[in-house]
């Protein structure tokens, strides 16, 4: 294309004006670890001019089960669901899906059963390292009560945080925590969450892809269903984001980010993000998952 002709400046202009509107596809509320209302997310989303926000929960949509007031973000339904792959745990992110339906529903709180039981385990576990242990469950009660959220180790740190038997959640984490073997695999496999989030209408992408992950690996998940992987993550460097936007290119995967804010900085809203024009494919690729569901 001829440069200095008034489309090729059309063109240019659009995509500039497209590389700052910015979106997050990674945060966390109150309904899982996160230490912001689903609402106090949103509503930093739009102060900080955002063009969209997720927030994705892991293993509950409860966030999104009300609808959010009208502001200047859009609010794309998500969710982030624990898994199994080759024997290790995984996290499958997922997106534009119905967050009522049934089959999701139902997988997502076999997981919330299976975070109640780890959690016990850990409980069990501090016994003799931290004195009473049992305080712990005092501190949780709200969220142990109600189905719609989900509990995990964070929690456990937050709250040995509170009771001053550690000075960060990291340093809860490092002096405990990091001790706890977890032997329960019962989780979801990642092609049952694939199957899930697509058959509720959405699209699954990998969350924050491991060291460890090989192209043939992220090859065998396309076959079971994923659509995506998260590039743009806290602590990727330059050479990782350029490598697994490689793959993608390679495998039409759809390119995912998000700076899975939990309230603390500096993991804040925004802090990691794509553009719109990624956003856009992922939105094609739903619909696309949505009409071969409906003509198979």
């Amino acid at each position: 294309m001829p440069k200095g002709q008034p489309f090729t400046s059309l063109c240019q202009s659009l995509y500039k004006n497209a590389s700052t509107r910015r979106v997050d596809l990674h945060t966390h509320s109150t309904f899982s670890d996160g230490l912001c209302s689903p609402k106090s997310v949103y509503s930093s989303a739009c102060k900080l001019g955002l063009e969209a926000i997720s927030i994705t929960d892991h293993d509950t949509t409860a966030a999104h089960h009300s609808p959010f007031p009208h502001g200047r973000s859009e609010m794309i339904v998500g969710v982030e669901i624990t898994c199994i792959f080759n024997a290790k745990v995984y996290h499958l992110l997922g997106y534009l899906m119905d967050p009522l339906n049934l089959e999701l529903q139902a997988g997502l709180s076999r997981n919330k059963a299976i975070r109640k039981t780890r959690f016990l385990k850990m409980i069990d576990f501090m016994k003799g390292r931290v004195n009473e242990p049992g305080a712990v469950m005092d501190e949780l009660e709200p969220q142990w009560n109600n189905p719609d959220y989900a509990v995990g180790s964070r929690h456990l740190a937050q709250i040995l945080v509170n009771q001053k038997k550690a000075h960060s959640i990291q340093n809860a984490y490092w002096k405990h925590l990091r001790f706890f073997q977890d032997d329960n695999h019962a989780w979801l496999t990642i092609q049952e969450a694939c199957d899930l989030v697509r058959n509720a209408g959405g699209i699954s992408m990998l969350a924050h892809p491991p060291e460890n992950i090989t192209l043939s690996d992220l090859a065998l998940l396309k076959g079971f269903g994923l659509d995506g992987i998260e590039v743009e993550y806290p602590g990727f460097k330059m050479n990782r984001r350029k490598l697994l936007k490689e793959w993608a290119l390679k495998l039409e995967f759809c390119i995912g980010g998000g700076s899975d804010c939990h309230g603390v900085p500096p993991r804040t809203i925004g802090s990691s993000s794509i553009t719109i024009l990624e956003l856009e494919k992922i939105k094609l690729r739903s619909e696309g998952n949505r009409l071969c569901s409906a003509l198979s």
